[in-house]
């Protein structure tokens, strides 16, 4: 849908696509805002508000337009359409919650973990950063990478999936995960970062090992 079609259903006005020279009072949507502005005046802006008109979610900021003695010669409207990075904070969110995430500077040196992560390698708050690939992630669990191949890989941009071990931290007891490494590079194509998503599966290790043996 354009965006004439979008707001119309609260804009009746620009219904027909004309939004220049439209009322924007008649925007429905900020009723209460407008009727505050038009009673007091530009000292009533600036004013940001979310708007949602169907299944789409509208930044709306209002301003007063000042020329260059600063005397108010009208209002400036910004509209930015922010549905999808709303859902992609949600998903973010839920991921973060749900899921292992630990990431690493272009270096290889751990700079941010997520609450589930500092959990299974053992640290408090944030006291593991600064610690190299190596101390994080030992290797890969079927022994074909050590985690100085490991890192080399991951760091040269390629993008790993598998189970792999975890160091031992704080608390003496290594952990299994399971997940991918994803790459961040910079506009030059140098690594900015890396980003491990995944799960704790150290009991399902443990049970299969079991098993096998």
């Amino acid at each position: 849908k354009s965006f004439n079609d979008v707001i119309g259903t609260e804009w009746s006005e620009i219904s027909t696509g004309a939004l220049l020279g439209s009322n924007f009072g008649g925007f429905r949507a900020l009723g209460a805002e407008l009727n505050e502005i038009a009673t007091k005046g530009f000292s009533a802006l600036p004013v940001s508000k979310t708007v949602k008109i169907g299944e789409v979610l509208l930044q709306v900021n209002l301003n007063a337009a000042l020329d260059a003695s600063g005397e108010v010669i009208g209002a400036v409207v910004e509209w930015s359409d922010r549905t999808r990075s709303v859902r992609n904070a949600a998903v973010l969110s839920s991921i973060d919650e749900n899921q292992l995430r630990i990431e690493f500077t272009g270096a290889g040196v751990l700079s941010d973990a997520n609450r589930n992560a500092l959990e299974t390698l053992g640290y408090d708050d944030k006291k593991g950063e600064n610690r190299d690939f190596v101390s994080v992630f030992s290797g890969l669990s079927d022994g074909s990478q050590d985690g100085r191949s490991l890192c080399a890989s991951i760091l040269s941009g390629q993008s790993v999936f598998g189970r792999f071990d975890l160091s031992a931290g704080p608390s003496g007891h290594a952990a299994v995960v399971e997940g991918s490494f994803a790459c961040v590079t910079n506009p030059d194509g140098s690594m900015e970062r890396v980003i491990f998503l995944g799960s704790d599966v150290t009991e399902t290790a443990r049970k299969m090992q079991l098993n096998e043996n």
